[in-house]
């Protein structure tokens, strides 16, 4: 009796653990999207430059990066979730943070889409092409 109830402590705090660990990841994933949206803006604009598309690249493999980690732990995370009544509470938590991620991963593939489309508008392949950009007043270097 005394194993059980060991062990169903330590397995509560685990997926407690572990449970805060994709609450973590959901909020880098929001300061990383957040972040590409930033970059997004400045496309087709004078401030538009082979330097802000590679931060966008950089931007974007951490955010693919994080999605990954994050889809594999929150399935785990529902996985072992079982129908015992103490643990339904865990699995609706958890369930939530699953559509959060979906939603979030949704809104990030929406800005890569319009990224795309804006750099297909604006490319940077020769020098004459940075002619085509938007003159926003913003200068392209810090």
């Amino acid at each position: 009796m005394t194993s059980r109830w060991r062990r169903s402590v330590v397995e509560l705090a685990l997926r407690g653990r572990q449970r805060g660990e994709c609450e973590r990841a959901q909020e880098a994933l929001g300061r990383v999207t957040s972040c590409f949206q930033q970059l997004a803006v400045s496309l087709g604009s004078s401030a538009d430059g082979s330097f802000l598309r590679d931060e966008m690249d950089e931007t974007r493999h951490l955010a693919q990066r994080i999605c990954r980690g994050l889809s594999r732990r929150l399935l785990r995370l529902l996985s072992d979730c079982g129908p015992a009544p103490s643990i339904v509470e865990d699995r609706q938590v958890s369930e939530r943070l699953w559509v959060l991620f979906l939603s979030a991963l949704e809104h990030f593939l929406s800005d890569l889409r319009k990224a795309y489309d804006l750099i297909g508008r604006f490319p940077l392949t020769q020098r004459n092409d940075r002619r085509s950009l938007v003159n926003t007043g913003a200068l392209g270097f810090t």
